[in-house]
């Protein structure tokens, strides 16, 4: 079941990722998930004190800004020395004797990380007055860890983790959904993933993400069911269904000819042929005994079909079904036959029989016939036939 597709408001400010038996909800860089596992909340990264211990921070919708004078302030320290940030402050440093000209040296790079949500910063860094930009990705490329990427940003930088890890001061470390989302999987059991987390449950018990629940799986059919149709050439297809929820082999070894779901038909192979003799080995009027199709075939693997209780009335509109070996008998009221080829019993047209009502006319009625004689033919009862009445009798 694809929870995502059937519940399009879950993971609210995130994305929904289905998985087997449940669904994650994955949230974006700086965001993470509520109690419930359902809601993306965006993460307040200026509640660590150890962010802009030099400068004041101003959280942001998923991130951080980090307020420093030497990017606010246009060249604070001119030509001559370098900007170097301090809390709530900065101070220039330029090369001793230097009185005037141009200050291109750029002083040892300082990187302290800041770690939590999806953000890692520079608290300090240095800007040279030229406006030049360091690069410090560039520098230092394991800056964010093996699971993060570094973004370069004028004055300093950011680091994009992966889902599913945070930044910590010797770098890039697991979320523990667990721990931090106590009540994620309900009544399940939360296992810690790479990345992620599983909500596990006993042994033939599948997670129910809705409830946050485990639950029985339902037990499921190891062989497909469809429909049965029993004619494939009849413009009317659709209406032809002789059954519903049969086998592959209970439908084409016993009366059907295509077996499928919403007339979309798979034509059962003719009765003699090499296909029919590999799904049907004992013959039309045999199906599998049980689930035997899993395992090897034995004299016992095949059973006689009972098409009486496989199709019901279908098979006998109009009279009374009875299971033979290999086959079924039809039988109808007196004066109907069964009509093989569309299943049901029909009027018999008994005037058919030349050797009645002989010398008058024979009218069909439904189960029966009359006879008319001419006058002053009359009908014998015993006979069926018109004949003169002897004189003096």
């Amino acid at each position: 079941v694809d929870e995502c597709l059937e519940s399009p408001s879950l993971c609210y400010g995130g994305r929904c990722k289905n998985t087997e038996g449940s669904f994650l909800c994955v949230c974006a860089q700086g965001f993470l998930l509520d109690k419930e596992g359902t809601t993306c909340v965006d993460v307040d990264e200026c509640q660590d004190e150890q962010i802009c211990t030099r400068g004041h921070c101003q959280n942001t919708d998923g991130s951080f800004l980090y307020v420093d004078e030497c990017v606010e302030e246009p060249k604070p320290c001119e030509a001559v020395g370098q900007c170097v940030n301090n809390m709530g402050s900065y101070s220039c440093n330029c090369p001793r004797g230097d009185g005037g000209g141009r200050c291109s040296a750029t002083l040892p790079l300082v990187f302290l990380d800041a770690h939590l949500g999806s953000v890692l910063v520079a608290l300090v860094y240095l800007r040279d007055c030229s406006g030049t930009d360091i690069d410090e990705c560039g520098l230092n490329e394991t800056l964010c860890g093996p699971h993060g990427y570094c973004e370069n940003r004028l004055g300093s930088f950011q680091c994009l983790c992966d889902q599913g890890y945070h930044e910590s001061l010797d770098g890039q470390a697991y979320v523990n959904e667990c721990e931090l989302l106590s009540s994620v999987c309900g009544e399940a059991q939360c296992v810690n993933a790479d990345g992620s987390f599983l909500c596990v449950c006993p042994s033939g018990q599948d997670y129910n993400v809705m409830i946050a629940k485990c639950e029985p799986i339902p037990t499921v059919s190891s062989v497909e069911h469809k429909e049965c149709y029993y004619r494939l050439n009849d413009e009317n297809l659709c209406e032809s269904v002789l059954t519903s929820h049969v086998t592959l082999q209970e439908c084409c070894c016993t009366l059907g000819a295509g077996w499928g779901d919403n007339c979309e038909v798979y034509p059962c192979p003719v009765n003699g042929t090499d296909q029919f003799d590999q799904m049907c080995p004992s013959g039309r009027g045999f199906i599998p005994n049980g689930d035997i199709l899993y395992g090897v075939a034995t004299a016992d693997s095949y059973k006689d079909a009972d098409e009486c209780a496989l199709f019901g009335q279908e098979v006998c509109k109009g009279g009374f079904c009875l299971d033979t070996v290999g086959s079924y008998e039809c039988y109808c009221k007196t004066g109907q036959d069964y009509d093989a080829a569309n299943l049901q019993c029909t009027d018999m047209d008994e005037c058919l029989d030349e050797s009645l009502c002989a010398g008058g006319q024979c009218m069909n009625t439904v189960g029966s016939y009359m006879c008319f004689c001419t006058q002053p033919m009359v009908l014998d009862p015993s006979s069926n036939r018109c004949v003169f009445i002897p004189e003096g009798a």
